[in-house]
């Protein structure tokens, strides 16, 4: 982990002008680091067609928290909250590995307690399980999501008791 990287990353809400930044580290993300454990098939279906609107309905409509994690201008990666699960921890694959992901997490475990959230729930996929096992959650169980067109994925059910 890269302590210089880390002081100078700032983790903050998310606004709807970072919806764009949002939309393409979840694209890339999925893309780039999902490959070993999914088929292009699956991670197409995984995909979808996200657009920014996407982020900007689940921030205004959903009431989906969104935090970015963003060094200078750049967005290297996001992470939301919506009533007590962890929906989303995507970062940027040039960011993996170095302590960004742990920070999205810390500011989504954080809001957590402030709303007096005991626990948390998150369905992960299956290459991101060690990454949220180092942070303390729990799996639960091994499942699957259905996405569009009836595409199963297999992901991990887990849990996380504050």
């Amino acid at each position: 982990m890269s302590e210089q990287l880390l002081e100078e990353i700032k983790v903050r809400p998310a606004t709807l002008e970072d919806a764009a930044a949002i939309c393409h580290v979840h694209l890339t993300s999925v893309r780039v680091l999902c490959t070993r454990d999914y088929t292009a098939k699956e991670i197409e279906a995984w995909i979808g067609d996200r657009s920014p609107e996407n982020y900007r309905y689940a921030m205004q409509e959903m009431g989906e928290l969104l935090f970015v994690a963003e060094k200078g201008e750049e967005i290297l990666g996001f992470a939301s909250l919506l009533e007590n699960e962890v929906r989303a921890v995507y970062l940027h694959p040039n960011y993996t590995r170095r302590g960004v992901g742990s920070l999205l997490v810390d500011a989504v475990e954080k809001e957590a307690v402030a709303r007096k959230i005991t626990k948390l729930q998150l369905v992960s996929s299956t290459n991101a399980v060690n990454f949220y096992k180092a942070l303390g959650y729990q799996v639960i169980e091994s499942t699957f999501l259905t996405l569009g067109a009836g595409i199963q994925i297999p992901c991990v059910y887990m849990e996380k008791d504050f």
